[in-house]
């Protein structure tokens, strides 16, 4: 796919990425090098996470993060209906079965009060997704995973920066997944993804499963699989991540527009005051 206004969301940051193409030539490291480990570290703190682990894409990025549970065959994943693709495909590939729940009307996210009818003995994961840049209700979801001991993991792709009483996305389950696909507010030049835990003790883990199962080389623990953050889109994301904020900014100015100019014939997304959108999408009904 190609987008032609995504090089003139880009432009501005080619400038300062060519010069630092030229150092990475030099140096010659292509594979999980310094820009990597940058970027991981510049993006965790970003978020107000401990650590975050980049990955190839989303997909994988989900993917790894279910696998990493060693859940046992067929374990049940609520994950609402409207959910892209990329969240059911994760789950069959884990060996899992999604269980799909109808999202909020008003939200289109998750809808928290369907959530219990839809948990079975055999259920272990609630995939909250927070879609179009808008949080889920964490609250009431923290309150069912916890109730039921459950495993929580939230899908970022569509959040970077979105708030939930003043608390990033990302930091609520035990993986939070990012996707920075080129139209992702924080949009790679190519694929990429990353991975946050709340729990130190999956970092290794993570980066083995991301690398062969090695961190190591020649020494691999686990059977993992290729899904490396290259080290040209780490290079670039590190450099945008410096603008998010006002990249968020310029979309919440655009929303305000669409908000003061379409008639009452659209429905408009919701705004809620313990809510701070990203407005990634601006969804309407009509």
């Amino acid at each position: 796919m190609f987008y032609e206004n995504l090089n003139k969301v880009n432009n501005i940051f080619y400038k300062d990425f060519m010069k630092s193409l030229n150092k990475l030539n030099k140096n010659g490291s292509y594979i999980l090098g310094k820009n990597v480990s940058k970027f991981e570290s510049n993006f965790a703190r970003y978020i107000g996470a401990k650590f975050s682990i980049g990955v190839a894409n989303g997909l994988d990025a989900l993917t790894i993060s279910l696998k990493s549970l060693k859940l046992p065959k067929n374990s049940e994943v609520i994950v609402a209906s409207n959910s892209y693709i990329a969240c059911i495909i994760s789950i069959i590939n884990s060996g899992l079965k999604p269980v799909l729940v109808e999202p909020d009307i008003e939200t289109y996210n998750i809808d928290v009060n369907k959530i219990d009818k839809k948990i079975t003995k055999k259920t272990r994961v609630i995939l909250a997704v927070h879609l179009y840049g808008k949080s889920c209700e964490m609250d009431k979801i923290l309150n069912i995973f916890r109730k039921k001991n459950l495993y929580l993991i939230e899908d970022c792709a569509q959040s970077h920066g979105s708030k939930y009483k003043n608390k990033n996305t990302g930091l609520f389950g035990d993986f939070s997944c990012f996707s920075f696909y080129p139209t992702k507010l924080l949009g790679a030049i190519g694929d990429g993804g990353a991975i946050i835990s709340k729990k130190k003790k999956f970092k290794d883990y993570l980066k083995k499963f991301r690398n062969y199962g090695s961190i190591k080389r020649y020494k691999n623990d686990i059977i993992g699989q290729n899904s490396r953050l290259d080290e040209i889109q780490a290079l670039f994301l590190d450099i945008k991540l410096k603008s998010l904020n006002r990249i968020i900014l310029h979309k919440k100015k655009l929303a305000e527009v669409y908000f003061s100019n379409l008639n009452k014939n659209f429905i408009l997304p919701k705004i809620e005051n313990h809510k701070s959108d990203t407005f990634y999408i601006f969804n309407v009904r009509h």
